[in-house]
């Protein structure tokens, strides 16, 4: 697609559904967060009043745990591939591989919160302590392969508050994903339009 400059005072904000299905347009076989058919999911929950369901709620949970197994199962084969390859694996597919973890990590934060919006019953307690655990997660944050990415990673003032923070990551469309590691709970992550500086994008 078209390169835009971070500077660019015209450059719109970006739902993260869109965002979500282009950033990882390379990764479309690998598998991902079903976000558009939750998304789907619980308008139709919502329009049929079935907002403080129990039972829905249990459902749509299962939902994503069944996405974070398949996600968990083909990075543990993925890393193990790359990490095989030595200095001869390709410094685009693991940044490719980084943005899919960020990305899918995102989309689960975002679909609970979004559930959670909508719904009276809360999902988003539950799947924060679950995804701390996650082996994507815990890869996003500490496997190898992303240790030697330093130099392809920016590091910057966070465009939310301006503090400088590690870990700046420019997707292809320059909005910027920054996530900063913790033991207790999920890295947080903010995804900004670079000209709309502190703005999170919309659900």
């Amino acid at each position: 697609g078209t390169k835009h400059e971070i500077s660019a005072p015209t450059y719109p904000a970006m739902k993260f559904g869109r965002l979500f299905a282009q950033e990882l347009q390379e990764a479309k076989a690998w598998p991902l967060l079903r976000y558009k058919q939750l998304k789907k999911a619980l308008k139709a929950r919502v329009a049929t009043q079935r907002t403080s369901s129990i039972f829905e709620t249990g459902t749509f949970k299962r939902w994503i745990r069944d996405d974070m197994a398949k996600i968990n199962t083909f990075w543990t084969h993925k890393q193990e591939e790359l990490l095989g390859q030595g200095e001869d694996r390709s410094a685009d597919e693991v940044k490719l591989t980084l943005k899919w973890l960020t990305l899918n990590y995102l989309a689960v934060l975002k679909i609970a919160k979004k559930h959670d919006k909508h719904c009276a019953t809360n999902l988003s307690d539950a799947i924060a302590k679950v995804l701390i655990s996650q082996p994507f997660v815990v890869g996003m944050r500490r496997s190898p392969l992303f240790t030697s990415l330093s130099s392809a990673v920016e590091t910057g003032p966070c465009e939310g508050c301006y503090e400088t923070v590690p870990n700046l990551l420019t997707l292809d469309c320059k909005h910027k994903a920054r996530h900063l590691t913790t033991d207790r709970m999920p890295p947080p992550l903010h995804v900004f339009c670079s000209a709309t500086p502190a703005r999170v994008l919309a659900s």
